[in-house]
């Protein structure tokens, strides 16, 4: 069984999280798409009685991640130069 977790986010910075069951009629070739009610208060903009939908699309055929690590005393030191010298 595969599921997915969605986090949706409030303007006050909580999130809630919604892990759904992934559907064999949730499948197809354009991704999978999935509901669920709001359960969660995200903006006074926004009203409590409504309905996400939610799209994940396929990766592309070449999936690539890149993860790099930096150090903070780095990130605050001077950078050197990258000019070069005229000939």
């Amino acid at each position: 069984m595969a599921l997915l977790i969605y986090e949706v986010r409030n303007t006050f910075g909580d999130i809630q999280a919604y892990a759904l069951a992934v559907k064999p009629d949730e499948i197809s070739c354009a991704g999978v798409r999935q509901q669920q009610d709001k359960l969660f208060y995200v903006s006074p903009f926004i009203g409590m009685v409504m309905r996400y939908h939610f799209r994940v699309s396929p990766p592309a055929s070449d999936v690539k991640l890149r993860i790099l690590e930096t150090d903070a005393k780095a990130l605050c030191s001077p950078r050197p130069s990258t000019a070069a010298a005229a000939p």
